[in-house]
């Protein structure tokens, strides 16, 4: 069975079933009350009926987590507890368990005691693991870099200052392509293919060096961001919509000092236009916004309860700014021999496009990307201007979807009379699946 068409039968009942574990055992809880079937796994099992207000999980475009919480009826001392993780199922009351969908698994994040015979479970993901440095190896007493893609004019550490070696990464993942002492070319080296390289000769200035995906490995956003959740111990991404553009556009990143994994994969994924996000099983997405292209879900005025729509914001058109083949080390007081378009190129921090909408003069809207290739960082830059080139509005609505189907990122066509008509983004939502209830954020 389909789980979203059952879930729009107007006699579809749904039950939601929770397993919430702690270090003594599980707790297992419901909607409505449950007993598994002798055949089921696991067999025999009661549901009690403690949920308070049902489960609520919410997601919003930008947010750093996907999170939820659960209240129920519980036992003193139960939040005193060490709570650890929990498994949501939905289904029908007469139906198997072996039949209930999964609905949603995490992290328990903490536990509290609202009032005397209440228990409130506040749910999380795995992004508090990126919340902390990515870089954590050391070449003597700094960081050692570490460069992805086509890095341009990145800084190398002193590894062995006797023997004039020196660290650009700890990982063979790119080429270094070439060495520069105060911004002209550096002959006399031995590149030993593993990050690291060698003079022949002390350097007059500082060094700086370019770097190229190495072999076969990608340069794309996705590639750079498993790499990222991996070294932080996490699987690697699930990719939502995206177009062959953003699949295959490459970027350069430069990781020198005590940047938290979230900030670099936000950083990646806002260079296409693209956002990430954990969703309701604590799996990492990538998720692009496409401001155009037809609509997946349709809202009319039956779906809508009483009153449940609001206009929340009119966004202003914007020009629009785009950077890209960001300069790592900004260099003044360059040798002598270095030509005036390198001493520009040496001498900025990016390189920039500007989008003229013809808006007003503080409305402006600066995008900051990891892109590289110069077509592409327009055709991106030609994508972004587009979306502010008219006035934005962003409604909210409360509407009667399935609970499962809605997600960020989708378009979403919509038609309440004599007030809103057209197509727009979900840029955020709340959902009460046992209720069939949802609560949309869209701009149009």
């Amino acid at each position: 069975m389909n789980i979203d068409n059952w879930l729009l039968d107007p006699n579809a009942d749904p039950v939601v079933l929770i397993d919430c574990y702690h270090t003594e055992g599980v707790r297992r809880i419901g909607t409505q009350p449950y007993i598994t079937r002798p055949d089921d796994n696991p067999a025999n099992v009661s549901y009690d009926d403690f949920v308070d207000g049902g489960l609520m999980f919410a997601a919003q475009m930008g947010a750093n987590r996907s999170i939820g919480h659960l209240e129920f009826w519980g036992m003193e001392g139960e939040h005193l507890l060490d709570w650890t993780s929990y498994t949501a199922w939905i289904g029908n009351k007469s139906w198997a368990f072996s039949q209930f969908e999964r609905l949603a698994s995490g992290i328990i994040e903490s536990a509290t005691r609202p009032s005397r015979q209440k228990i409130r479970l506040e749910f999380s993901d795995p992004a508090k693991k990126l919340q902390s440095q990515l870089l954590t190896e050391k070449t003597g007493d700094v960081l050692t870099p570490l460069p992805m893609g086509w890095a341009f004019n990145a800084s190398p550490v002193v590894e062995d200052a006797a023997t004039l070696k020196y660290r650009l990464s700890f990982s063979n993942l790119v080429d270094i392509i070439e060495v520069r002492d105060n911004g002209l070319p550096v002959a006399g080296y031995t590149d030993h293919g593993d990050g690291s390289f060698t003079l022949s000769i002390p350097p007059s200035a500082d060094l700086t060096c370019d770097t190229a995906p190495s072999g076969s490995t990608p340069s794309t956003v996705r590639f750079c961001c498993d790499l990222i959740a991996k070294m932080k111990g996490l699987g690697v991404s699930g990719v939502v919509n995206f177009g062959s553009f953003q699949n295959e556009a490459e970027v350069g990143l430069f990781v020198n000092g005590n940047e938290t994994a979230w900030s670099l994969i936000n950083s990646l994924c806002g260079s296409i236009g693209a956002f990430p996000r954990f969703n309701e099983f604590s799996e990492l997405e990538l998720v692009h916004v496409p401001h155009s292209g037809p609509a997946e879900l349709e809202i009319y005025d039956d779906d809508i309860w009483q009153d449940g729509f609001s206009q929340l914001s009119i966004e202003p058109v914007r020009d629009v700014k785009f950077s890209y083949r960001k300069n790592w080390t900004v260099q003044s007081n360059l040798a002598g021999g270095v030509t005036a378009e390198n001493r520009d190129l040496y001498g900025r921090e990016n390189t920039q496009i500007d989008i003229d909408n013809g808006a007003d003069d503080q409305e402006l809207q600066l995008i900051d990307s990891l892109l590289t290739d110069p077509s592409e960082a327009q055709q991106e830059a030609e994508k972004r201007g587009a979306i502010w080139a008219r006035k934005r509005e962003i409604w909210r609505f409360s509407v009667v979807l399935p609970g499962l189907t809605a997600r960020l990122g989708q378009r979403v066509y919509v038609d309440i009379t004599n007030e809103i008509t057209g197509t727009g983004t979900i840029i955020g939502w709340s959902k009460r699946p046992d209720r069939k209830q949802t609560e949309l954020e869209v701009m149009f």
